[in-house]
């Protein structure tokens, strides 16, 4: 099929779609740009061309799968699939358009990546992950062509034709390996059954490769790269990379441990350690950082001369039913009856509170007393909860303490601005008050606020 034909053989007769250019074509199919008249909205429109498999029922099968399953996922971090359908032989589906490029591509372009740019992207790639296993399905086939980043920094997860949810589904193509070798587990290259730990290992994959310029394993076949990822040790790129630290170099190898049970159990435990390293945000981001740290740190009254009317001490309860000890938390919200909800329910996950309405009364609060959680919303006036989370950042007082964001509207964008600024956690609303706890109680026992004896131990579980 000549690719410069397929378009208008394919738009001719549906009516619904206009086409606007084609955005790239691989082994299986073409994406093409489109508009949706009947929305009005700007899709990108996926199909596979009939020419480029033999066993068409069992393809049909696996492609109407990758709907089925994506349709379940509705997440800042995963794209979002719309609708699907055939038409002229040829199955399709349509889903988000998103004006941006694959890490790939960008890796390839700019060379290897800096800690403070990376971590965020994994991050962001994690969360999407777990949001993807969270739905009962392993993707089988994350890779940095399948990640795409927008111009904000906002990153999304694609293509799910190798994903499966029941065990028992086997669909396969020709007789190629399922997955891309370079990303590929050991278990998955084995042949073996695959679970959320075989994702993680591919994580592992696109870190090394955003860390070093390159993926760990190469070869002159796809199945020598794979017989390597089974046997061969992780090469010492990263680890000679001084420019890299401890930390974050332990979090990838952990991720690239050969047995799974030595891996992250869950994308989820991945992403806290790294939102727990000491924060490689870009202070550059934000005008004079420097000179905001410095003023909050020996002129805050010169700063800020009137009095700090609105930091409430202790309003919504001080009595932990978590911790030994009791941690302390700033809660920042603008609207009155919002801010005492909110902090009602970070005082029944085992804080302390106090509450300010605003970017001036955070800051004010921080500098008289040792916060040791800090949950603000994303929209406050004057300055939101990212620049606040910036500026918090950029005090060394303040580097590790757990930050959460709230927000009403959680867009790729948005979560990608929070995370960058530092964030550890970004939850949107309506907020579950038992998920609140846990995300607290989980930050809070990083900082050494160990749960009462009779609460017993407790498992990280999956974000909702």
């Amino acid at each position: 099929m000549r690719s410069d034909d397929f378009p208008r053989r394919f738009f001719d007769g549906l009516a619904r779609y206009r086409w606007l250019e084609t955005l790239g074509r691989g082994g299986a199919g073409v994406v093409f740009k489109a508009l949706d008249l009947e929305l009005d909205e700007i899709v990108a429109i996926k199909f596979l061309a009939p020419d480029s498999f033999d066993d068409e029922d069992n393809v049909s099968a696996r492609f109407k799968r990758e709907v089925e399953l994506s349709r379940q996922i509705w997440h800042p971090n995963v794209a979002k699939i719309y609708d699907f359908g055939t038409h002229a032989g040829t199955l399709y589906f349509t889903m988000e358009y998103i004006d941006g490029e694959d890490l790939w591509t960008i890796i390839h372009r700019e060379g290897r990546l800096p800690e403070a740019r990376a971590v965020p992207l994994l991050r962001q790639i994690l969360r999407g992950t777990e949001a993807i296993h969270q739905a009962g399905i392993v993707h089988r086939d994350l890779k940095s062509q399948n990640v795409l980043m927008t111009a904000a920094g906002g990153v999304a997860i694609l293509d799910f034709g190798l994903a499966r949810g029941h065990p028992s589904e086997r669909f396969t193509l020709h007789t190629s390996i399922l997955g891309t070798p370079d990303y590929m587990s050991p278990e998955q290259a084995e042949g073996a059954p695959v679970d959320a730990r075989s994702d993680i290992y591919a994580v592992g994959i696109i870190a090394f490769e955003m860390l070093t310029g390159r993926v760990p394993f190469t070869g002159t076949s796809p199945i020598a790269i794979a017989m390597k990822q089974i046997t061969e040790p992780v090469p010492d790129t990263l680890a000679k990379r001084t420019d890299i630290s401890q930390g974050l170099k332990a979090i990838v190898h952990k991720a690239l441990s050969k047995r799974r049970e030595d891996r992250f159990p869950v994308a989820e435990e991945m992403e806290i350690a790294l939102a727990t390293l000491k924060s490689p945000a870009a202070d550059s981001e934000l005008p004079n950082a420097d000179a905001i740290a410095d003023a909050l740190e020996s002129h805050l009254d010169a700063l800020f001369p009137h009095e700090a009317g609105p930091v409430m001490p202790g309003s919504a309860g001080s009595v932990s039913r978590v911790f030994r000890r009791t941690p302390l938390a700033l809660v920042v919200r603008h609207d009155h009856a919002g801010l005492l909800t909110l902090a009602s329910e970070v005082a029944k996950a085992g804080c302390k509170t106090i509450e300010a309405h605003d970017a001036r009364g955070a800051l004010i609060a921080l500098q008289k007393r040792n916060v040791n959680l800090v949950v603000l919303d994303a929209a406050l006036p004057h300055r939101d909860g990212c620049q606040v989370t910036r500026t918090i950042r950029s005090l060394n007082r303040f580097d590790l303490v757990p930050i959460l964001v709230i927000t009403e509207f959680p867009d790729r964008d948005m979560a990608a601005r929070a995370i960058q600024a530092g964030a550890t956690d970004v939850l949107s609303e309506p907020l579950d008050a038992e998920q609140l706890a846990f995300r607290i109680g989980v930050h809070m026992r990083r900082l050494g606020f160990a749960p009462r004896e009779s609460d017993g131990p407790r498992t990280l579980k999956r974000r909702r």
